[in-house]
């Protein structure tokens, strides 16, 4: 938690009665924090469940509810809890049985509390794995769900589907959109004039290994999921890892992501590094600015990895959250980290988020959300040792 000059006002570490527990997201009320995430046993078969749990403006639990099933995982892992226009909230995410994987649905009450549950079906019988990636809430009760397809006799080409579900999670219809030469990497979808947008990346590293092509993508969609138009960054430059996207005030995107560079292995092998980057697009989707949240490292992956953003409001500018590695002499290590970028693309400041001091800790900020102060709340894991 951290009031708007980015410094730390409290830092609680939960375990929620598990020996593995990560918060995946977080939404703010004036009154509280709600946040979902996933728990998991240490021990083979590491079988993970839901987590939801609700804390006071100190970040104190008051309390926590658990979905787990011996036969199935219930896995939120993405940055996607909603409040719902009936108080309640929804999540989405990914169960896997076995070794079938399918797209999965939460409708929570308003104190956390399951209401249901909805799986997608494979729709290509048991040729295809599903991993839910964004929701969002329709102003009919009903959501559109986001997800990445995958197929396994093509394990790394994925592509992007979105499914039009009533308020109780049944399938109303499904389209699917991608490149067939490139991997599609869906993060994100959001209302956009009288339509969808959704933000993602594209890449051909399931077919190359060097002169690879990453690029952040922009998908304008109908309500009926026809597709309208098309944003890709520049061809020339390694753009990936488009993970959140917020759609500003004044009709255009500001997108987190990740910039990169190539590094040679041999003579037939390239590997590519991100650093942390985020840009802005106008209302004509055409680049005003970009900026790097960065340490004097090399570039590096998948440490460096932005996972959520913010508008502020006032004209204030922007807010991104994610993960970096940070130089220190005697050994380097990974930090939260938080930046403030004005409205015109400049760095305000960064700050880097540590609860448990020292070289060996790992931590990882997921999601973030303005609190009723001003400041912001964070969550994540730390990986000790």
């Amino acid at each position: 938690m951290s009031l708007s000059t980015g410094q730390n006002v409290f830092s609680h570490r939960f375990d929620f009665g598990y020996p593995a527990a990560v918060l995946t997201g977080v939404v703010s009320t004036d009154s509280c924090y709600y946040a979902v995430g996933v728990i998991s046993d240490t021990v083979a078969p590491f079988h993970k469940g839901n987590l939801f749990a609700k804390f006071n403006l100190d970040g104190e639990l008051l309390h926590q509810i658990m979905i787990v099933n011996a036969e199935r995982t219930y896995e939120v892992w993405r940055s996607n809890l909603k409040l719902c226009p009936d108080g309640g909230f929804v999540a989405f995410g990914t169960s896997v049985e076995g070794y079938r994987m399918k797209a999965l649905l939460i409708k929570y009450g308003a104190e956390g509390d399951s209401i249901f549950t909805s799986l997608f079906p494979n729709y290509f019988s048991d040729t295809l794995y599903i991993r839910g990636e964004d929701i969002l809430v329709a102003d009919d009760g009903g959501f559109w769900a986001l997800s990445t397809d995958t197929k396994p006799d093509v394990p790394k080409h994925t592509e992007i589907r979105i499914t039009r579900l009533d308020s109780l999670g049944a399938i109303q219809w499904s389209s699917i959109f991608g490149a067939p030469a490139f991997t599609d990497l869906p993060a994100r979808i959001l209302p956009y004039e009288d339509g969808l947008v959704v933000a993602g990346s594209r890449h051909n590293g399931q077919a190359v290994t060097q002169n690879f092509i990453f690029r952040d993508f922009l998908l304008g969609v109908s309500v009926d999921g026809e597709e309208r138009w098309e944003y890709l960054s520049p061809n020339a430059a390694l753009r990936s890892f488009a993970s959140d996207m917020v759609a500003t005030s004044d009709g255009g995107f500001f997108i987190a992501s990740g910039h990169g560079i190539e590094l040679p292995v041999n003579a037939h092998h390239g590997q590519p590094r991100w650093h942390n980057y985020a840009f802005k697009l106008n209302a004509a989707r055409q680049q005003e600015w970009g900026v790097l949240v960065r340490d004097s490292l090399q570039a590096i992956s998948p440490v460096n990895s932005l996972s959520a953003a913010l508008e502020l409001g006032n004209g204030e500018g922007y807010v991104v959250t994610g993960n970096l590695a940070e130089f220190h002499p005697e050994r380097s290590w990974h930090v939260g980290v938080m930046a403030k970028i004005s409205v015109s693309g400049s760095l305000v400041w960064q700050r880097h988020y540590q609860h448990l001091e020292g070289a060996w800790f790992r931590h990882h900020l997921y999601d973030i959300a303005q609190s009723p102060d001003g400041g912001f709340v964070m969550v994540g894991e730390v990986r000790d040792t």
